[in-house]
C-alpha cells in the first residue's frame, strides 16, 4: 500500500458492488448528497466499464483509495461475491490500519453477524467466490477484512449524535432520495469526519497512552532539534504509537507531517521525489504548496531551504533505508530550532547513522504488551468487550481457552488483532483457535515474509533459518561456533539480525525469538524440505554418533547397497564437530522411506543426533515413514526410560548447553518415541557380520511393504497368499488367482507378495501389470511378451521381436515368479501362460482378475478371494489419507465412521475420499462432500467400477445387472431368477452366476441378492443417465 496523498484528490472514496445504471439506489443517492454538500467523491463502480466481467482492482481505483480522506464502504448481499469488491475492501482497511483513513462501514439490508459470521445471502455470495479462487490462504485473509470492517464503529470518531449507537445498519429499499433520514445522517457522518484534522490510531489502541511518556524521555531543546526513534520488530505498534505522539502533540509545532510507510513507496522510483513534495506541502501555506520537485537532490536542497526556519513534527514512519533518511532530514539543520522528528523503523543500525553519523537522540524500543494489554486487546477484537460478554455473544464462549490465544499470539499487537479476528468471525471458537495455532494465519504470513523479503539480504537469510530452527536458546559465543561454516560473517550476520529484530540476547546472553517469526522460520525451511509420501529419494537414511567404530557404519552401507538398497549417510565431519545439521541431511530424511538410526550411549551427546532424531520422529509420525532403531551396545530400557550411562548423558547435555524450552521437550519426546519402537539390539560385537546380516533383512522386509503409501492390512493378506503357495515345499508350477472387484487391492497385495518371494527365482521377479489396459493399444500383446521375456532373461526387448513364438521355448526350463495383473480375458491368459508346462519346476505364477471363470478356465490350483475391510482397518486406511495420521481428529470421529460406512470396506473409495477431504476443515463441507457421492458417484471410484460393467458381454447382461442395481438388492435369488425370466426371457440364472464371477454381484448364506453398495451407486446412476 501506498500513502495517502497531502492533499487529497477526493475527499470520500465510496466503494459498492457494481448497481444497475439508477438514480434512486442508496448509493447514487448518498454520491449525489455528498457531491451537493461540496464533499468530493470517487465513486469506484463508475471507474469500472459496464457489462464486463471486472475481477480485480483497477490501478485508478487503488489510487483512489490512496489519495481520499475517508472510505465509505456499502456493504450489500452481493458484495462478497465480488473478488474486485474484496480486494478494494481489503485495500481500504490496509489505508485505514496504516495511514490513519478513516471508514465509514454501511451494512445495507445486511445485519452485521451477515457479513461477520459470512451467513445468509451474504454467505452464499461468498462462498459462490471461494469456489473460484484456488489460493485459499486469500480467501482467509478476507475474511479476516470482514471481522476488521465489522468492529469499526464511526460515531467513536465523531461528534455527531448519530442514531445508531455503534454501527450503520440501514434496511433495504428498492428506491432511496435525497430527502431519506438515513442519507442525510450518513452525510452528516462524513462531514464530521472531514472535519477531523488528526490521524485515526486503532480501533483499540491499548498501550497508547506511551505517546504520553515518550517525549519526556528527552530533554526539551528550544533552541536545538529532537532526533526519536521508535525501533521494534513488525507488527508491534510503532506505528500506532507514532501516530498517538503525533495527535497528542501536533498542536504544539508551527506545522505537522506524517509521512506513513515509506518503505513501500520508496519502492517505486518514480515516486520517490513525491514524499519531499508531500513534506513540504503538509507543512507550508496554501500560498507555498505549489512545490514540483525533479530530483531527489533538487528536493534537499528544497525542503533546508523552506524548512530551516519553521518549528515543526515530522514523522517518517517504517523507514528501512538510510538513503530514505537522507532524502527527507539529511541533518538537523534541515529544521528550525525546537522541531522534532520522529522515525519508526525495525533497523536500529539506520538510527545510528542519521544526520551524519551523529544518531538520534534516544532510541525507544518497543516492548511486547504484558499480559493484561494482551487480554484486553484479544477480547476487544474477538468479542468485543474488556473479557467476555454472554449477554452480546450467542456463542458458548464459556470454556474458550483465552490463555492459549494470548500465549500462541506471543504478546504481539498486530497478532493479537489477527487471531482475535479469526475468532470474531467464527461459530466454532476452539476449532478456529486449533487452525490458527496448527499453521501460522495467512495473514501473518504475509506479514513476515515481506519482512524477510525486505531486511534480509543474502547469507542474513541462512543464519536468521538456522537461529530459528537450530540455535534458539543458544549462549552467543555456541551460536557464533554453531555458524562457523559462514566464516567472518557469523558475527556481523548476528548483529545485523538483532538490530533488524529478528533476533534478541537475553541477561544470560542467550539467543531468543520471538514464538511467531521463529515458527514462521521453521515453516519456510520446513517449504524447503517438504515431502509427499512419494516419490522417494532415497530407501533409507542412516542416522549415528561418533562413537559408533567407523567399521560398523561402513560395512552397514556396504551391506545395505549391496542389497540394492539406496542409503542417503553424511559423512561431513566438520558439520557434525560443531552440531550444525545440514540442509541436505534433513531434505534426505524426509524423502526417505525408511530411518536407520543407530543409537549407543554417547548418542544423545550430540545435539546434531537429536536434531536429526527429531526430524526423524516427525516424519515418522506425519507421513508414516518406517525408523528401524538399532540399540548398539545399549539396552532399550535405557533409551525409554533416560536411566544409566545414557540418561545421564542426555542430564549433562542439557547442563552443558542453553537450550530453549520447547526444544528440550521435543528432543526427549523424540527420545522417549523411538525407545517404543521395536528394534534390533546389538549386545555381543563379535558377531558383527551376523548383526548387520539382521539389520538388513529387517530393512529389507520394511521396503517390501512399500507399494501403497499406507499399507493398512496387506501384511494379514500376504501371509494368507504365502500360505497357501507354500513355494518351499512344492516342485510343481503353482498357479493363483486373486480375485476381486475393481478397486479392493488385488494389485498391492500381488506386488508385495512378488517382492517378499521373488528373490529366490530368475530373473527376481517379472510384474505384468494392467495387461487389459496395455492388451488394447498398438503392439501391446507384442510388448507384453517381450517385457516378460527381457525380465527373466536380462535382455531388452529389442532383442525379443521373436518373443510371441518362442516363449515357451524359453521359459520351460526357468524357475521363475510371474505376476500377471488385471487380466479380462481368456486369450490374455493363453498368450502369456498357456499352461503349466510353459514354465520350470517350482515356478509360481499369480494372476488378479474380476473375473473368476477365466481362472476356472485356466485350472488354477487355488483362487484368493479378496475380502471387504472389517471396519478398523476401513477407519485406520481413511485417516491416514483424511488426517495423515492413523485415526481421526476426535472432533471428525462421527463423521470418518459415516464417510467409512458409505466405503463400504473398499479400499479405493476409502483413498479416494479420505484424500479428497484431506485439509478440509468444516464439517458442513464434509457432509456435502459424503451427500454429494450418495446422489452422484465420485468419477474416479465411477471410472474404475464402470469397467467391470463395460466389460459385460452384451446389452442384455447389462440390463440384468442395472435391473439388479435398482430393483432386487435383498431379494431371494429364485425369486429374482424368475422375475428376470419374465422380463427378459430364459437362462437369467445363468446371467446371474456370470455377474456373481465377475464380483459384481454376491450371494449370501440366506440366499439373497447382495451388491456392494458402491456398485449399487454406480448402476443407478448408469440408468438414471440412459434414462
Amino acid at each position: 500500500m501506498d500513502n495517502l496523498d497531502p492533499n487529497p484528490i477526493y475527499d470520500v472514496f465510496l466503494s459498492s458492488e457494481i448497481e444497475p445504471d439508477s438514480n434512486q439506489s442508496y448509493t447514487s443517492c448518498l454520491c449525489s448528497c455528498l457531491q451537493k454538500a461540496g464533499i468530493s467523491v470517487f465513486r469506484d463502480d463508475d471507474a469500472l466499464p459496464r457489462n464486463e466481467d471486472n475481477h480485480h482492482i483497477s490501478p485508478s481505483q487503488l489510487q483512489a483509495i490512496q489519495n481520499s480522506r475517508i472510505s465509505v464502504v456499502v456493504l450489500t448481499e452481493g458484495y462478497a461475491g465480488s473478488e474486485r469488491c474484496l480486494q478494494v475492501l481489503e485495500q481500504i482497511l490496509e489505508c485505514h490500519r496504516i495511514a490513519g483513513q478513516f471508514v465509514l462501514p454501511v451494512f445495507l439490508g445486511l445485519y452485521l453477524d451477515a457479513v461477520r459470521f459470512q451467513i445468509g445471502a451474504f454467505g452464499r455470495a461468498f462462498e459462490d467466490l471461494t469456489k473460484r479462487i484456488s489460493d485459499k490462504d486469500q480467501v482467509e485473509c478476507w475474511k479476516i477484512a470482514f471481522a476488521r470492517i465489522c468492529r469499526i464503529r464511526p460515531n467513536h470518531w465523531t461528534r455527531t449524535s448519530y442514531s445508531n449507537n455503534s454501527h450503520v445498519e440501514v434496511d433495504f429499499k428498492e428506491t432511496w432520495s435525497d430527502n431519506d433520514k438515513d442519507i442525510k445522517e450518513h452525510v452528516e457522518l462524513v462531514r464530521g469526519m472531514l472535519k477531523r484534522t488528526d490521524l485515526f490510531i486503532a480501533e483499540y489502541p491499548m498501550g497508547a497512552y506511551r505517546a504520553y511518556l515518550v517525549p519526556l524521555l528527552l530533554e526539551p531543546k528550544p533552541t536545538g532539534v529532537v532526533l526519536l526513534g521508535i525501533w521494534g520488530m513488525v507488527g508491534i505498534g510503532k506505528t500506532t504509537l507514532a501516530k498517538s505522539i503525533y495527535n497528542q502533540i501536533g498542536d504544539n509545532f508551527e506545522g505537522k507531517s506524517f509521512l506513513p510507510n515509506i518503505k513501500h513507496v520508496w519502492e517505486q522510483q518514480t515516486r520517490r521525489a513525491y514524499l519531499q513534495e508531500r513534506l513540504l506541502m503538509d507543512i507550508c501555506i496554501p500560498s507555498e504548496r505549489q512545490v514540483k520537485i525533479d530530483s531527489i537532490e533538487n528536493g534537499k536542497k528544497k525542503l533546508k531551504e523552506i524548512l530551516s526556519h519553521k518549528k515543526l513534527l515530522v514523522v517518517l514512519d517504517d523507514v528501512n533505508k538510510l538513503e530514505q533518511l537522507n532524502a527527507l532530514c539529511g541533518s538537523r539543520g534541515w529544521f528550525g530550532p525546537g522541531s522534532m522528528i520522529i522515525i519508526t523503523t525495525r533497523d536500529r543500525g539506520l538510527l545510528r547513522n542519521v544526520d551524519m553519523m551523529v544518531g538520534v537522540d534516544h532510541v525507544h524500543e518497543m516492548k511486547e504488551m504484558d499480559e493484561n494489554e494482551s487480554f484486553e486487546i484479544f477480547n476487544r477484537c474477538a468479542f468485543k468487550s474488556h473479557g467476555f460478554d454472554y449477554r452480546k455473544d450467542k456463542r458458548d464462549i464459556s470454556a474458550f481457552n483465552t490463555q492459549a490465544a494470548v500465549a500462541y499470539a506471543g504478546r504481539l499487537p498486530l497478532a493479537l488483532e489477527v487471531l482475535g479476528s479469526k475468532i470474531f468471525t467464527s461459530f466454532n471458537l476452539d476449532s478456529a483457535l486449533d487452525r490458527c495455532t496448527e499453521s501460522l494465519h495467512p495473514v501473518l504470513k504475509k506479514v513476515f515474509k515481506r519482512h524477510i523479503d525486505d531486511d534480509l539480504i543474502g547469507t542474513e537469510k541462512e543464519i536468521f533459518l538456522d537461529a530459528a530452527c537450530f540455535l534458539n536458546g543458544m549462549n552467543r559465543d555456541e551460536v557464533v561456533e554453531a555458524l562457523n561454516a559462514f566464516g567472518d560473517f557469523a558475527k556481523i550476520g548476528i548483529r545485523n539480525l538483532e538490530d533488524k529484530c529478528f533476533v534478541a540476547f537475553d541477561h544470560m546472553n542467550n539467543l531468543g525469538m520471538h514464538v511467531l517469526l521463529r515458527d514462521f522460520g521453521r515453516e519456510i525451511l520446513g517449504e524447503q524440505i517438504r515431502v509427499e509420501p512419494a516419490p522417494w529419494l532415497y530407501d533409507a537414511v542412516l542416522s549415528f554418533t561418533e562413537d559408533i567404530p567407523t567399521t560398523f557404519i561402513s560395512d552397514l552401507y556396504t551391506f545395505l547397497t549391496s542389497a540394492g538398497i539406496c542409503v542417503f549417510m553424511d559423512c561431513n565431519h566438520e558439520t557434525r564437530r560443531v552440531d550444525r545439521i545440514s540442509l541436505s541431511l534433513l531434505q534426505a530424511i524426509g524423502r526417505s522411506r525408511i530411518s536407520i538410526v543407530v543409537l549407543s550411549t554417547q548418542y544423545a551427546n550430540s545435539r546434531w543426533c537429536l536434531q536429526e532424531l527429531e526430524k526423524i520422529i516427525e516424519c515418522h509420525r506425519k507421513i508414516g515413514q518406517v525408523v528401524v532403531p538399532v540399540f548398539y551396545g545399549i539396552d532399550p530400557s535405557e533409551v525409554l526410560n533416560e536411566t544409566g550411562v545414557f540418561g545421564r548423558v542426555v542430564e549433562n547435555l542439557f547442563k552443558r548447553f542453553s537450550v530453549e524450552g520447547d526444544m528440550e521437550n521435543r528432543w526427549r519426546v523424540a527420545i522417549l518415541e523411538i525407545g517404543r519402537i521395536e528394534g534390533i539390539t546389538i549386545a555381543d560385537f563379535g558377531n558383527k557380520c551376523e548383526d548387520i546380516t539382521k539389520i538388513v533383512k529387517h530393512v529389507t522386509h520394511h521396503l517390501d511393504m512399500f507399494i501403497v503409501d499406507h499399507p493398512v492390512g496387506v501384511e494379514a493378506r500376504v501371509q494368507d497368499l504365502i500360505q497357501l503357495l507354500n513355494c518351499e515345499k512344492s516342485k510343481d508350477v503353482l498357479l493363483l488367482g486373486i480375485w476381486g472387484m475393481g478397486g479392493s487391492g488385488k494389485t498391492p497385495i500381488a506386488k508385495v507378495t512378488c517382492n517378499k518371494l521373488c528373490r529366490d527365482y530368475k530373473g527376481r521377479g517379472i510384474f505384468l501389470q494392467n495387461i487389459s489396459e496395455v492388451w488394447k493399444k498398438d503392439n501391446g500383446q507384442v510388448y507384453l511378451k517381450e517385457k516378460l521375456l527381457s525380465g527373466i532373461h536380462e535382455t531388452t526387448q529389442e532383442n525379443n521381436k521373436s518373443g510371441g513364438k518362442k516363449l515357451m521355448e524359453r521359459l520351460r526350463n526357468e524357475r521363475v515368479f510371474v505376476v500377471l495383473d488385471d487380466v479380462d480375458r481368456l486369450e490374455q491368459l493363453n498368450s502369456l501362460c498357456g499352461s503349466r508346462e510353459w514354465f520350470g519346476p517350482g515356478s509360481v505364477i499369480i494372476i488378479t482378475t474380476r473375473n473368476k471363470r477365466l481362472l476356472n478356465e485356466l485350472g488354477v490350483d487355488y483362487v484368493y478371494q479378496m475380502k471387504e475391510m472389517d471396519k478398523s482397518e476401513s477407519l485406520m486406511l481413511f485417516s491416514w489419507h483424511a488426517f495423515k495420521q492413523p485415526c481421526p481428529r476426535d472432533d471428525f470421529r462421527a463423521l470418518s465412521r459415516d464417510v467409512v460406512a458409505y466405503c463400504g470396506g473398499l479400499p479405493l473409495a476409502l483413498e479416494v475420499l479420505g484424500s479428497e477431504l484431506y485439509g478440509e476443515r468444516e464439517k458442513v463441507e464434509w457432509r456435502r462432500t459424503l451427500q454429494g457421492c450418495k446422489i452422484i458417484p465420485h468419477p474416479t471410484i465411477y471410472k474404475v467400477l464402470k469397467r467391470s460393467f463395460d466389460g459385460l458381454s452384451d446389452s442384455r447382461v447389462e440390463n440384468i445387472f442395472l435391473e439388479i442395481a435398482c430393483f432386487y438388492i435383498g431379494l431371494d435369488q429364485n425369486e429374482v431368477v424368475q422375475k428376470l425370466n419374465n422380463d427378459f426371457g430364459d437362462s437369467a440364472e445363468t446371467v446371474v452366476a456370470a455377474l456373481v464371477e465377475r464380483c459384481l454381484v454376491t450371494v449370501d448364506k440366506m440366499n439373497k441378492i447382495r451388491m456392494h453398495v458402491l456398485l449399487r451407486n454406480m448402476g443407478i446412476e448408469i440408468f438414471r443417465q440412459r434414462q
